[in-house]
């Protein structure tokens, strides 16, 4: 992460990283989401100058220490937080002291990554917890009672939009490319785009126009079950302050697809040298 911060002229955002480290970036396997090959390569700061290193950097935070931080010097409602991988670090979070006081007082809205709200729905039985939410299910049940308004963005949405084969068009030296072809065995790949389209919405959020709530103004909460799998319950109540929604598409998948690659070659073929003063936008 550090190393693509630093490649999109954004080097000092603020790391957390859980202790101890490790070399271990995964289960070694022959699916490539389980291969650490793509991990390991943007990790070397030979190739993609980053300071995080290994972990030996002192000046990192343990996840729950920085969000503590950053959440206490925040004004209030003015944290949008964007999950798109395990809850654990934010369920840690949550129940540690005066986690759940901060995050009722500054956090605006916690995006996530998570559920399957598709054609099965309410009515057909729970689905799918999905890979985010069912491999830390202990973690992801505090989104039942998470103290902020929280809006998900399901398997059935991400998995319709295919992005990355633009990445053919920025440079070589582009570290999303290089995860990309590794990855892909190449970038002539167009891959679905969970986690695109949630921090897509994350950080233009509902006006931009690309997404709607799926669940409109009928309200609920999401469910997750011990077995792992989840559904929408409408029946939930749940106070305004605490509210929940799904995503659906207000523009095609194709609309929106096209928005992202934009995105993904924001540079062109030429990536301009970042500015000598460095600001965090």
């Amino acid at each position: 992460m550090d190393a693509i911060n630093t490649w999109y002229c954004h080097p000092d955002i603020p790391f957390g990283q859980n202790q101890p480290v490790t070399n271990i970036t995964a289960e070694p396997g022959t699916n490539p989401i389980e291969d650490p090959v793509y991990v390991k390569t943007l990790a070397d700061p030979s190739r993609f100058p980053e300071d995080i290193h290994d972990g030996s950097n002192k000046t990192i935070h343990r996840p729950v220490e920085l969000y503590h931080s950053l959440l206490s010097n925040a004004k209030d409602q003015s944290v949008t937080i964007l999950a798109i991988g395990f809850m654990s670090n934010l369920a840690a979070f949550y129940s540690s002291p005066g986690g759940r006081e901060l995050i009722s007082k500054k956090v605006k809205e916690l995006v996530v990554q998570g559920g399957d709200f598709g054609p099965r729905g309410p009515d057909g039985g729970p689905n799918g917890a999905n890979y985010n939410l069912g491999n830390d299910l202990t973690a992801a049940k505090v989104l039942q009672t998470w103290p902020s308004p929280v809006t998900f963005l399901g398997v059935e949405v991400g998995g319709a939009v295919l992005t990355g084969k633009i990445l053919q068009e920025t440079p070589v030296d582009n570290p999303v490319r290089v995860a990309y072809e590794i990855y892909n065995n190449g970038t002539d790949v167009e891959n679905k785009s969970w986690d695109l389209v949630t921090a897509y919405f994350a950080v233009l959020g509902l006006e931009e126009g690309s997404l709607r709530y799926g669940n409109g103004d009928r309200g609920g909460r999401i469910e997750i079950y011990p077995n792992g799998t989840a559904a929408w319950n409408y029946s939930a109540s749940v106070p305004f302050t605490r509210r929940q929604h799904f995503l659906d598409f207000r523009e095609t998948n194709v609309t929106v697809a096209r928005k992202i690659d934009a995105l993904l070659a924001t540079f062109g073929s030429q990536k301009p040298p970042c500015p000598t003063s460095q600001y965090i936008s």
